[in-house]
């Protein structure tokens, strides 16, 4: 969930509106909540949800992701699959008076194009441009880093690396993309495979030039780890923090820090996680406070209820 203008909570769900897209669970919608126009006296304050739009699947897309706001108003987010070629898309809303018009940006399609971009948000520039990352597809099928430019009252795109089993950066990016002050971008790929690639973190430079590896996360015997599935988020200081989903000592994942001085990253674990009271399985972004303390979610650990527990939400102390 997001602000966006006039203090509205927005927000998109991977299923539900039109019938039909998989087990006919439908598409998704985009909906926002406005807050009760009165005062409550209750300890219960509902707010009003007014879905803004309906997917269709094709030529729209399925599966909407989180949500992004330029500075006119309008929102933009990928959809995990549907589209023109099945492959997902990225998708413009706009307000017109009364509701909002729809554009489809681009739909992902043949390689070397990107497929199946995850649940991550888009970025933009300083420019106008917006980023973002797909799953899958790509040069090599393994997933790729896209830019899309304003051209004409439409979109152009270009494919700026497509990532591979064994190259920088390793494969499979589900995390969304950050800038520097520098306009740097920096991601994560989860690198899930046979071999217990548990992928990496990355830069990929402004100005040019390939993707560089900062930091390749090792891997598990088990096979069960998986690298970061959230966004990495920057310090003041330029050092880089995120979670992986379940690797580390206790397999349920880990809270990290990657500390930058001058070209080395140095990996710092400041939490691992045991699928326990503490949970497990993180696989969210994580967010700073104003003190510089860390808070996120974990899929499981916490209550015994569930099968493998219900989840938390944390908060990490940096003394």
């Amino acid at each position: 969930m997001i602000f966006g203008p006039e203090g509205l909570l927005y927000g998109a769900t991977e299923f539900g509106g039109i019938t039909g897209c998989g087990l006919g669970n439908g598409c998704g919608v985009v909906f926002s909540l406005t807050p009760n126009p009165t005062v409550c006296k209750t300890t219960s304050c509902p707010w009003h949800e007014t879905v803004l739009h309906r997917f269709s699947g094709a030529p729209d897309g399925d599966e909407p992701g989180q949500v992004v706001f330029d500075g006119a108003g309008n929102m933009y987010f990928e959809t995990a699959e549907g589209g023109a070629f099945s492959e997902g898309s990225v998708v413009e809303l706009s307000p017109t008076g009364g509701g909002w018009a729809e554009q489809v940006v681009h739909s992902f399609g043949p390689a070397p194009d990107g497929a199946f971009p995850a649940d991550s948000p888009l970025i933009f520039d300083t420019t106008g441009k917006l980023y973002g990352t797909t799953a899958y597809g790509g040069a090599y099928a393994w997933g790729a880093i896209f830019r899309l430019t304003p051209s004409r009252g439409g979109w152009s795109e270009e494919t700026l690396w497509s990532f591979q089993p064994g190259g920088p950066g390793q494969y499979v990016p589900t995390a969304g993309l950050i800038f520097d002050s520098s306009g740097n971008l920096y991601g994560a790929t989860k690198g899930k495979g046979s071999d217990a690639e548990n992928g990496a973190a990355f830069e990929l430079p402004s100005s040019g030039g390939g993707l560089t590896q900062l930091y390749a996360f090792p891997g598990n015997s088990n096979q069960q780890g998986f690298g970061p599935l959230g966004s990495l988020v920057m310090d003041a200081a330029g050092n880089l923090y995120g979670t992986t989903f379940s690797d580390g000592p206790y397999n349920a994942g880990t809270v990290f820090e990657l500390a930058h001085s001058g070209d080395t990253w140095t990996y710092i674990s400041l939490h691992d996680f045991t699928g326990g009271s503490d949970g497990g399985y993180p696989d969210s972004d994580l967010v700073f406070d104003a003190e510089g303390n860390m808070y996120g979610t974990a899929f499981g650990g916490g209550s015994p209820t569930c099968e493998s527990g219900c989840g938390v939400v944390f908060e990490i102390s940096l003394q």
